[in-house]
């Protein structure tokens, strides 16, 4: 995402960043949920670690009332889940929770924490699994086991899978118990391919089965789009963000063709920002200028990382606007290097000026991170 994109959108929101869980996919809240004192930020933050061989839980309830909710816990790694277990929850107002975990080990890298209340998905965190450093846990809590599905009152969405029958009488007689939905859903911010100075939300969903017909709607303060789209494996939408940025909630809802809910919450601009995706600081020249016929060295200088890895097109046209030269290169997860190096042969004769011009895609989705363009100056 360019630099001036960043800036002028910190401007729009006027916020400060606030606390999160550096590389957590996406965090989802209940739509319309309202903290104590009126703000419409996230109510509950959660986050899962390891200590010694333990799990660790962290749960804060930051809104004036008491919560009860459950949570389901998946380990393993980035690509691949195994469910380690489900939990009841009663969180007072105003108030951090820390408990221990008993019935899993910390196994793997990385975990998705599902949180529910009311039939409803209220968070969502996919994130590293890190070792804990804060205070100790007071107390415990035991997951329980997780091991065989049930279909629940809305097949579309979701699926329980109580395993011992102390799992499923906890489930029959909590009313906050609600199995986890098929559907999973990431966002990502990125810059608008027109233009750079403007956004977009690519919401990636995925579903181990097809749903056709389904209807995604987005509402940002008195801005709002819908999309309809079929669910097939992994179905990237994109959804263009106004010019103008007043507000940095996000709210979303995913419907069925006959009007069932299938998945909604709120997303905040400030979390998206810190996401998956890599950006250009700035291209750098061997020499101040150049001949026809010479051979230009370029240096991009780039921050951030993408899971997948990410792709580099590069284009370079002169002055009436052929394009002379074209290239691209694959950059995998474990070789993203702050410094590109690119050759740009210049033709003989040539007319000036010089425009190389850089995108920056996601190398799974191919979802846009950053373009841009720079003059490549000639010598007279």
């Amino acid at each position: 995402m360019p630099q001036r994109a960043l800036r002028s959108l910190s401007l729009l929101l006027a916020v400060a960043v606030i606390g999160r869980q550096a590389d957590a996919v996406v965090r989802t809240a209940e739509n319309g949920s309202q903290s104590g004192d009126g703000d419409s930020r996230l109510e509950i933050t959660a986050e899962v670690a390891g200590m010694r061989g333990e799990l660790i839980l962290v749960v804060t309830n930051k809104t004036g009332r008491a919560q009860r909710l459950t949570a389901r816990l998946d380990l393993g790694t980035e690509a691949e889940m195994k469910p380690a277990g489900m939990v009841d929850l009663s969180l007072p107002p105003h108030e951090r929770v820390v408990r221990g975990l008993k019935g899993a080990s910390p196994t793997g890298s990385h975990y998705i924490l599902s949180i529910y209340r009311e039939r409803r998905l209220l968070l969502y965190t996919h994130a590293p699994l890190r070792n804990y450093a804060g205070v100790a846990p007071s107390g415990s809590l035991t997951l329980l086991s997780i091991t065989s599905p049930r279909e629940t009152r809305h097949p579309d969405v979701a699926r329980s899978t109580p395993a011992a029958s102390a799992a499923a009488s906890a489930a029959a007689s909590n009313d906050n118990f609600v199995p986890p939905p098929e559907i999973q859903i990431e966002a990502r911010l990125l810059a608008a391919e027109k233009d750079g100075s403007s956004f977009v939300v690519a919401f990636s969903l995925s579903s181990p089965r097809p749903i056709s017909r389904t209807t995604l709607s987005v509402r940002l303060g008195k801005f709002s789009d819908t999309k309809t789209i079929n669910i097939e494996g992994m179905t990237q939408v994109r959804v263009d963000l106004p010019e103008t940025i007043e507000e940095e909630l996000i709210r979303y809802r995913l419907t069925a063709r006959d009007g069932r809910l299938l998945l909604e919450g709120d997303l905040l601009l400030s979390q998206l920002m810190d996401n998956d995706g890599v950006l250009i600081n700035d291209i750098q020249l061997d020499r101040p200028g150049y001949a026809a016929g010479e051979v230009a060295h370029l240096t991009m200088l780039i921050s951030g990382r993408a899971r997948a890895g990410y792709r580099i097109e590069i284009s370079a046209r002169d002055g009436q606007g052929n394009t002379f030269h074209r290239d691209q290169r694959l950059v995998v997860p474990d070789q993203q290097e702050s410094l590109q190096e690119f050759t740009l042969p210049l033709p003989d004769p040539l007319t000036g000026p010089v425009t190389f011009e850089y995108r920056l895609l996601d190398a799974a989705s191919g979802l846009l991170y950053d373009s841009g363009d720079k003059d490549i100056p000639l010598s007279r």
